[in-house]
């Protein structure tokens, strides 16, 4: 389900800026004619921006200019112009979308189809429903589209769930499995007795219910309803009916594997504890006798039982899991290790502990996430012991084809390319304080690497004598191993790390430093903020790389308010966006009432009024994005100042004529080309503002 909702995403095209903007434009209509003439730029750009901005602005006098681009547009540009009709939900739009969904097998069919979905009109449930019948890839997507439409769909899905023709019928089904209303349930009860499997697989996969979010077009429609879906999602409802679970324990009877393994996905979905035994049983009859069938649909039945149990995190389920270890496909041992994982049963650890020597790589990586997950303590001495191994086998590999050795960025990529390198230290540090002492006193060996890999492993924040191991290894004879003890000091809230840390960063290398810098930027002690600022400073360059992703960095505003007039233009810029990185993105979070978050917002406003040009360069996205009316005189003197190109490419797509009017005189007297495939950023989009 997790493959689906991803899939629906990145096809809506969610390219977003990242510091946080809500896509519902306002106080725009002012602007309308002058896109609608955008719409025929000969920029291809100008043209996508213009589209992109009229479905955001929500006023339907574009509904005609948008239609006759539809028709005549680019294949590129089709698909933009097909997301802003849909967002106006003009029923005009519907039959020249029609056309596109029918006709078109490209993304531009799907993004039409998915755009149907947002219509309740019966034109757009008919087309749908046709798109079903044809073969390739758009039927699922009509599917989902129909379940956006919902209940008034019904009817017709009843009517062609009657068809003769058992594909037909089980897509139908497929629709209908996206509604949660009692006739939809009804039709797929019944089906679950059709004589056709593909039918009755339609049928119980429906009955479970889709998780993913229906039908929707995530851009620029209301992203903030995905995100709530999409959340709300991934905690399995109840059966949408008390038939619901029997039927699909019957169906693990079903002489169809397709069938089986539909319903066995159901089950976990819905946590069907009284499912256990039933499961338990397909999954010996289908290993009895040590004769497994290598086909794949057999393989798929004995991964979704497996998954099944695990969701269902029932202990008796584990005796019947490893016996099934002896499985001859690695993916299906992979989920039958991960759910191991999931019921947590120590009785798991020993053959646990065997598969990292499993020849399969993802068998061995999700072994030391269960591992991590049971927290058993007799798994500490096996793990370290197949850690120190790793390492030595890993370097003797690494010196054969580099003979020079190894620097630190070659350290990493070994680490990351070795599972029990990567995943052992979090299953020792998961084991937590049982682990410690053999920890420390592993930290004894000759070899860096594996001293390297130890420091990952230890807890800083929960055990004293951890801390001061690390605080040790800050003083090791190896530069690697160095490296690391600051990047896991950096991480530790006690204060007593701070002079320590202080000292070893200045004695450290800058690679060394940028590797620290990510953990101390997301640690969230007092002590660790005068050091952020420093690096801020010193414009280390992971500063910028590592910290100013949403959510990454935790720093008191209060501290970096004053960078803000800095005499380093360098400086005021990462106080600008670092405090851009403090404001919620409204995509993901409600409006805040953090008083650090309104600060930030204060900040950035005053530093506007008092025309910093520099900081007004740096966070020109929140200002546009703000659309305060009366500051583009302000933003365009900005950009005659900075003369920067992402400024003015900024405003040739905002939908604000006057700062376009600006950057395209800017890009020409300076030569540049006024064509952009920046995302449209809409004038006035909403933020919350503050009174200054």
């Amino acid at each position: 389900m997790t493959v689906r909702i991803a899939r629906i995403a990145l096809s809506s095209g969610v390219l977003l800026w990242c510091c946080g903007l809500c896509l519902c434009g306002c106080g725009q209509n002012d602007n309308v004619l002058h896109e609608i003439a955008n719409l025929r730029d000969p920029a291809w750009g100008i043209r996508r921006a213009a589209a992109w901005n009229l479905g955001r602005m929500g006023d339907r006098r574009a509904v005609p200019a948008l239609i006759a681009a539809l028709n005549g547009a680019d294949s590129e540009l089709q698909d933009t112009v097909a997301r802003a009709l849909a967002e106006l939900k003009d029923p005009r739009a519907i039959e020249p979308l029609t056309v596109i969904a029918t006709k078109n097998t490209d993304s531009q069919a799907e993004t039409a189809i998915l755009a149907l979905g947002e219509f309740k009109d019966s034109r757009a449930i008919a087309t749908l429903i046709e798109v079903l019948t044809r073969s390739g890839k758009d039927y699922d997507r009509a599917e989902s589209a129909l379940g956006r439409i919902g209940p008034t769909a019904i009817p017709a899905l009843l009517a062609a769930v009657k068809s003769a023709e058992p594909a037909r019928r089980a897509r139908v089904l497929d629709a209908l499995g996206w509604i949660d209303n009692p006739q939809a349930t009804d039709a797929l009860v019944e089906s679950t007795k059709d004589p056709d499997p593909r039918v009755r697989k339609a049928a119980v996969g429906g009955l479970t219910g889709h998780w993913a979010v229906p039908g929707m077009l995530l851009s620029p429609f209301d992203l903030q309803e995905g995100f709530r879906l999409i959340q709300q999602r991934r905690s399995p409802a109840p059966p949408r009916d008390p038939r619901v679970p029997g039927l699909l324990m019957a169906a693990l009877q079903d002489s169809d594997e397709g069938v089986q393994s539909a319903a066995a996905e159901g089950l976990g979905t819905l946590k069907v504890g009284a499912a256990v035994e039933p499961l338990t049983a397909l999954l010996r009859k289908l290993q009895a006798g040590g004769q497994i069938s290598p086909s794949w649909t057999q393989a798929a039945l004995r991964q979704n039982i497996a998954t099944a149990l695990g969701r269902i995190g029932d202990a008796r389920a584990v005796n019947a899991l490893i016996t099934a270890l002896a499985d001859p496909n690695g993916e299906v041992r992979s989920h039958i290790t991960r759910s191991l994982g999931e019921i947590g049963d120590p009785k798991a650890t020993e053959v646990l502990l065997s598969l990292l020597n499993d020849r399969y790589d993802s068998v061995r990586r999700v072994a030391l996430m269960a591992l991590a997950q049971i927290k058993d303590p007799k798994a500490t001495g096996p793990l370290i012991e197949a850690m120190k191994k790793a390492s030595v086998e890993a370097q003797t590999k690494s010196q054969a084809t580099t003979p020079q050795g190894t620097g630190p960025a070659a350290t990493r990529n070994i680490v990351m390319n070795d599972a029990v390198l990567y995943g052992a230290p979090d299953a020792l540090s998961q084991i937590g304080e049982p682990a410690v002492a053999p920890l420390i006193s592993a930290m004894k060996s000759t070899d860096p690497l594996f001293r390297q890999r130890i420091l990952a492993a230890l807890d800083g924040n929960k055990y004293p004598s951890a801390m001061d191991t690390i605080i040790a290894a800050l003083n090791d004879t190896d530069t690697g191993v160095r490296s690391a003890a600051l990047s896991k000091l950096a991480g530790i809230n006690d204060p007593k790390a701070a002079l320590p840390f202080r000292n070893a960063w200045k004695k450290s290398d800058a690679v060394a430093r940028d590797y620290a810098l990510r953990s101390l930027c997301r640690n969230r002690a007092a002590w660790a903020t005068e050091p952020v600022i420093e690096a801020m400073k010193g414009k280390e360059w992971r500063f910028t790389d590592g910290c100013l992703l949403p959510g990454e960095l935790n720093v008191s505003p209060d501290a970096v308010i004053p960078l803000l007039t800095d005499p380093d233009n360098g400086t005021r810029k990462n106080a600008a966006r670092a405090l851009l990185a403090l404001i919620p993105n409204p995509l993901i979070h409600d409006p805040s009432v953090n008083p650090n978050d309104t600060r930030a917002e204060v900040a950035l406003q005053k530093s506007f009024k008092d025309r910093n040009m520099v900081v007004i360069v740096a966070a020109a996205h929140y200002y546009v994005g703000r659309g305060e009316p009366g500051s583009e005189d302000t933003l365009i003197a900005a950009l005659n100042a900075a003369g920067d190109y992402g400024l003015a490419e900024l405003f040739l797509v905002c939908g604000n004529r006057k700062l376009e009017d600006a950057g395209r005189a800017w890009l020409k007297a300076h030569n540049r080309d006024v064509d952009t495939r920046a995302l449209a950023l809409t004038w006035g989009t909403r933020w919350r503002k503050p009174a200054v």
